[in-house]
């Protein structure tokens, strides 16, 4: 058998039998007969047309799921109905009416959306809460709560305070209890100023008294 390259055959290679009746057999009861009646080999039919042996027995087994296409489907188909001396256009047309011709379509991949990696809000506002809560409880727990620092005040700041506590108690007070508070300075002042004279400060006392 001579090599037919990219499957052309520059002679029919086949011996001049009677072919087998391709519309009451089918394409391909039709090659598998052929190719027996010439007793040839699939394995070496596959090598010499260069086509893979599992795309030749998926013609004589009717199967055009193993194909990639439908294009490569009929050229092969086209090379080996050649091959075995039928004529290649009214194989491939019968091979089509008898609805064998592949249809499987290419599986297209699309590319899987990114994952959403926003917050949902929901979230968010929890968290937030969250976080807020916990810095009150912190506050509350170590400022809040905690025991009052005693103020460091110097004498002479409570000795004025004193003082002006007194000066507050003093201004309620009745205006006779103020005479009888100023009473003895004056009657103190009085006997200074008549020390030198023992009379006299006897009836000061004795008038005040």
């Amino acid at each position: 058998m001579a090599e037919t390259g990219s499957g052309s055959t520059q002679e029919n290679p086949a011996p001049a039998l009677p072919l087998p009746d391709i519309a009451s057999l089918g394409v391909g009861n039709a090659l598998r007969m052929r190719r027996e009646e010439l007793g040839w080999a699939l394995p070496q039919v596959a090598a010499w047309l260069r086509i893979r042996e599992s795309y030749l027995e998926a013609f004589e087994q009717e199967r055009g799921d193993v194909f990639p296409a439908e294009a490569y489907a009929l050229g092969f188909l086209r090379t080996y109905a050649q091959a075995l001396g039928f004529d290649p256009a009214l194989v491939v047309a019968r091979y089509k009416q008898e609805g064998k011709a592949p249809v499987r379509k290419p599986e297209l991949t699309f590319p899987a959306p990114p994952p959403d990696r926003r917050i949902p809000p929901a979230l968010t506002v929890s968290l937030g809460v969250a976080v807020i809560v916990g810095a009150y409880v912190g506050w509350y727990h170590f400022v809040g709560h905690a025991p009052p620092v005693p103020e460091h005040v110097p004498l002479w700041l409570k000795l004025y305070r004193a003082k002006k506590r007194l000066m507050r108690r003093l201004l309620k007070l009745p205006l006779c209890c103020l005479r009888r508070v100023h009473r003895p300075r004056r009657r103190l002042g009085q006997l200074n100023r008549h020390k030198g004279h023992p009379r006299l400060v006897c009836l000061l006392l004795r008038r005040q008294g």
